[in-house]
């Protein structure tokens, strides 16, 4: 029954809309899919309430767990501390740390691509070869605690557009033309159909008021603040709220071609308006990825039979090369910079569709708001 409900509350999106999981770093507000609640719970048939919260939380105890080991690697290290203890929490900060890395490399290596997270993991890896392991947990622990704010920060939009689809009901209570009533899906609810919406009932469908008169608040889809006076002929929205009036509805739209389903596909639309940065690293990161390798094996051999350094000395020279070119900062602030930007005006009501968008508003130094019709109307 659970699982029935689940399923009708997303057969509403079309193929080309439905919520996919986004690339981890880049794509700032997708909802990772299913998604059953707005925050951000999933539903699963193996896991128990329990262990589901422990698989949700995973990211911030891998960050929490491997910065624990972290400081106390750091700590051991300034109080003269045994050096196999140092060894050992440093080897547990850096282990626990690589997860998060190790996942996302494995999903590239099975779509047989190299990105920049194989880069700066082996940049990581060489780093502690090299006798500075402390920088590579460091690193790893970064890119952990990076993954964890982008999950938080992708949590809290994801709720914020599962509330606008809940706007919506799932049922709706259709007029018969005997005169009764009935209670139906809104998956069968088709256009030319007559929809009663009760006082204080949300109206589920966009159409044309055919009888009745009421004040509906339209403030979800127009932004208008002040509930407007319906009458015979003028037109609602699925989403808004009736406030004191019957109204019967005739539906104009299919319920997938709504105002307000309109809204939710430009916003999952916003994996085609990518920022620059994103479409930078996306186009050039498996061949920039590629080619700081090979370039690092081929100044490691130039270094030893050209320049006749020994083989310990080219080697050390060649990951140091590695490990410089390696865009960590990059791959880490990027993401956080987009994604906290869009939670945080998610949180106040504003959808934004993309990094795109973020962009061009940063160039803006003046705003023109035409207030006669477009905002009251639009």
């Amino acid at each position: 029954m659970h699982m029935h409900a689940e399923h009708s509350e997303h057969d509403l999106l079309t193929p080309q809309t439905r919520f996919v999981p986004a690339r981890r770093a880049l794509n700032p507000v997708l909802l990772d899919a299913p998604v059953t609640s707005a925050d951000g719970t999933r539903a699963s048939v193996f896991l128990a309430p329990f262990s589901a919260k422990i698989e949700q939380r995973m990211p911030l105890i891998i960050s929490l767990v491997s910065g624990t080991f972290l400081l106390a690697a750091f700590i051991a290290s300034n109080t003269n501390a045994p050096a196999p203890l140092f060894n050992l929490l440093t080897m547990f900060a850096f282990v626990i740390g690589a997860i998060p890395a190790l996942s996302s490399v494995w999903s590239s290596l099975r779509d047989y691509s190299i990105d920049i997270d194989a880069l700066m993991l082996m940049g990581a890896g060489l780093a502690a070869i090299v006798g500075s392991p402390m920088e590579g947990a460091m690193l790893l622990f970064l890119f952990a605690l990076s993954g964890t704010m982008e999950k938080f920060a992708l949590d809290r939009t994801q709720a914020a557009i599962v509330n606008l689809h809940n706007l919506a009901p799932k049922e709706a209570i259709v007029l018969q033309e005997s005169g009764e009533m009935e209670r139906v899906s809104l998956r069968r609810v088709e256009v030319g159909m007559r929809v009663l919406v009760r006082p204080s009932d949300t109206v589920p469908v966009d159409g044309k008021v055919v009888e009745g008169q009421s004040s509906v608040d339209e403030a979800a889809i127009t932004g208008e603040s002040t509930p407007k006076e319906k009458i015979v002929g003028d037109a609602v929205y699925a989403g808004t709220a009736n406030q004191n009036g019957r109204l019967v509805v005739e539906v104009g739209k299919s319920p997938s071609d709504t105002t307000l389903m309109k809204i939710l596909n430009l916003v999952t639309e916003a994996r085609n308006q990518r920022a620059s940065v994103q479409r930078l690293i996306d186009r050039i990161g498996p061949t920039y990825s590629t080619c700081v390798m090979i370039g690092s094996v081929l100044a490691g051999a130039t270094l030893h039979w050209g320049v006749g350094l020994t083989v310990r000395e080219a080697v050390y020279r060649a990951i140091a090369l590695l490990i410089v070119c390696s865009p960590c900062a990059l791959v880490i602030a990027t993401p956080v910079a987009y994604l906290s930007a869009i939670a945080t005006a998610a949180r106040r009501g504003v959808l934004i569709k993309g990094g795109a968008y973020l962009e061009v508003m940063s160039k803006a130094r003046t705003v023109v708001f035409d207030k006669t019709g477009t905002l009251t109307t639009g």
